[in-house]
């Protein structure tokens, strides 16, 4: 809904050929909340930068990949405090964002960032008291 009727804000994020055709000939697919698309493959809801904006996460063997779309768009945007000026609900995303890197270092989570050309992924580290970005080639 969201996509189809963008505020002045919006209407650079949303594409109605990238997805009314998809709608149209049956193959979209809309998920309502946190979803398992396949053994090891889903989705969470995290709403930033808009509602139902999902991250999707992968587990396959001892590799954690995170896919984060607009949560944490580029590598730039790692730092808490650093978030996209398009986005809707920026202490939701800044809550989403803390959780989210929290698991990532926890966890040893490959961060694959959706707007990010160099460096497209890497591994948030504590190191030295305090959290650094480490990019990897991919």
């Amino acid at each position: 809904e969201q996509a189809s009727d963008p505020n002045e804000r919006e209407e650079g994020s949303y594409y109605a050929a990238d997805f009314l055709p998809l709608e149209e000939n049956g193959s979209l697919t809309l998920l309502g909340g946190d979803t398992e698309i396949a053994p090891g493959v889903r989705t969470q809801v995290t709403d930033g930068h808009s509602g139902g904006h999902q991250i999707v996460l992968v587990e396959a063997g001892s590799e954690r990949i995170a896919y984060l779309g607009d949560l944490i768009p580029t590598p730039y945007h790692v730092p808490l405090a650093s978030i996209a000026a398009f986005d809707q609900s920026p202490n939701d995303t800044l809550q989403q964002k803390r959780d989210m890197l929290k698991m990532a270092m926890e966890g040893g989570w490959l961060l694959v960032f959706g707007h990010g050309f160099l460096p497209r992924a890497g591994y948030v580290e504590h190191r030295n008291g305090k959290s650094q970005f480490r990019p990897v080639d991919i």
